[in-house]
């Protein structure tokens, strides 16, 4: 495993790997699961992380409300990545 990842928009293609990334912290209620369309219907606030391998290592979205106003949604990284500071916010 590398440690170095970008940053993509997502794609509709990444709906099923979204899913598989949140069911685990959503068993731990640590995340809220949704249906299937909630993911499509709020797609184009996604951004992936994905290794230089091609594996998608994490996933948010953000969640414009207003012009100086947002919420992060659905954070969540997969098990082999988290507590390695990749996602650290300054």
């Amino acid at each position: 495993m590398t440690d170095s990842f970008h940053i993509r928009p997502a794609r509709t293609s990444d709906v099923p790997a979204i899913k598989r990334l949140v069911a685990p912290l959503a068993d731990e209620r640590i995340l809220m699961a949704k249906e299937t369309v909630a993911y499509y219907e709020s797609l184009q606030e996604f951004r992936i992380a994905e290794s230089t391998d091609g594996e998608m290592i994490g996933c948010g979205a953000l969640h414009v409300m207003w012009e100086d106003l947002a919420e992060i949604r659905t954070l969540a990284a997969s098990g082999q990545w988290r507590g390695r500071g990749w996602a650290t916010f300054w």
